[in-house]
Formats: structure tokens, sequence, C-alpha cells
């Protein structure tokens, strides 16, 4: 049974709410740039940007149980923020992300708000064989089946969704197509999220083998100005900015 500060941390799961404001609205068209066979490209976001309005995106990792309902609670957050973007960071299921939990647990709290959600998936997707119930789920949304990285542009930012569920060590597809997508870049800014935290107030051995899978990946990624966004493992924290290898950097802040 879970101890009572992580039945707390789920009751008060916090929704994280980004307020892209710090870059004008970029005229130019977007290049993109992908090894072949490409993540496919996810579906017009429903919930357009006003040119030289802020960009909103609202969203959490770990979010539905089909036995609390809690996930309801944090749905209505969303329905207060009808003109943002939603992302989830992982664990949209918490346990079996078969497609019939998908429909049951997460579809009546957070799935009303399906055709605007961005998603990341986690390893409790990955219960099911290469994630099928989150694609079934999800669709295009989620990108190409099999790899589940995909890019998408909301009003001056460029946003890439990573999975660290699969390979990620330097020469891998999904190394070579963030370096593609970072060299290719128009925007003024970079935002990416993921699952799994590469640092984190947590004990957890798994966190540490996470650190080794990813380095190479995060290096990659501190290398343009961007906003790395890893909300799990069931901790809530604020960091000040830190590079790729775990040095603090001034005169920046990140959440």
């Amino acid at each position: 049974m879970r101890s009572r500060s992580h039945r707390v941390v789920y009751a008060a799961r916090a929704v994280a709410l980004l307020l892209l404001t710090t870059c004008n609205e970029n005229a130019a068209p977007t290049l993109t740039s992908s090894p072949a066979a490409p993540p496919a490209s996810p579906p017009p976001i429903s919930a357009d940007v006003t040119p030289g309005s802020p960009a909103l995106l609202i969203g959490a990792g770990d979010i539905a149980r089909c036995d609390r309902t809690n996930d309801e609670t944090t749905g209505l957050l969303l329905d207060n923020y009808p003109g943002a973007t939603v992302f989830t960071a992982g664990d949209n299921i918490n346990g079996n992300a078969t497609l019939t939990n998908f429909n049951n647990c997460y579809g009546p709290s957070w799935g009303r708000n399906k055709t605007r959600t961005r998603p990341a998936l986690g390893n409790n997707e990955y219960k099911q064989i290469g994630a099928a119930g989150y694609f079934q789920y999800f669709g295009a949304a989620a990108g190409d089946s099999g790899k589940y990285y995909y890019s998408y542009d909301l009003g001056a930012w460029h946003i890439m969704v990573l999975n660290d569920q699969i390979t990620m060590t330097a020469g891998s597809p999904q190394e070579q197509w963030l370096r593609a997508q970072l060299a290719a870049n128009t925007k003024k800014c970079t935002l990416a999220y993921w699952h799994r935290p590469r640092f984190s107030s947590s004990p957890a051995a798994a966190h540490d083998v996470q650190r080794e899978r990813c380095t190479h990946l995060y290096v990659v990624a501190d290398s343009a100005p961007s906003l790395p966004r890893a909300p799990t493992p069931h901790l809530c924290g604020r960091h000040a900015r830190i590079s790729g290898t775990a040095h603090r950097r001034r005169r920046h802040r990140a959440v």
C-alpha cells in the first residue's frame, strides 16, 4: 500500500501551467528536419494562438486512476483554460495502460480535452506491447507508432516531445532526430518534455539508471535555449536552472 505521503501527492497532484510569454510571435515559417520515416505530424492544435498573445501550455504526468477521483479534479482545472494546449508527461494511466482503461479512466476526466492534447508516454504505457493502448487512444497525436517522439509549434515556441522509454544514446534515431530539430528550428524559443527527469529529489535507484541512459540526449537538448519539462517521479519541485551535467546556471530560473 502506498504511504500517506504518496496518497497526498496524488490527491494534490499539481497541474503545471506554463505561460510561454518569453518570446514574441515569430512569423517565419518553421522548417522540420527529421531522419527517414519521420514520426507522423499530429493534427492541428485546436487552441490556436493569436499573433502577439502569450501561448498557454497546461498539463501534468501520472494522471488517471479508475479507483480515485483526483483526475476528475485536475480535469476541471483544464476546463478553466479552454484556450490552452494540454500536455501530458507520461503514465497517463496508473497501472496497465490498456485502451479500455484509457476510455474508462482517462476519458471521463482529461479525455474531454483530447483534441487539444499533445501527449507523452511513460513506463505504464509500455505495460502494453508497443504502448498499443496509448497509440490506439491518441492516434496520430501520439506521433509515429513505435517511436512516439514528435514536435509541434505553439506561438513563438517549437516544442519537442521525447520518448525516454526507448533508446536515446548517441547515434540513435531519436538523438539524430533531436539534433535535426534543433538545427532546423526557426522559432525563437524551444521547449521539450518527457516522462522521467534526469535529476530528481527522489532517492529511487531507477533515476540513477535514467541519468546514465539520458546523459547524451540531455546534453544535446541543453545546447539550445530551451525549457525542459519532466514532472515525474511523483514529486513536485522547483530548481534553479542547471546544465546537462548538473551544474547550476546563474541568472536563469526554471521549474
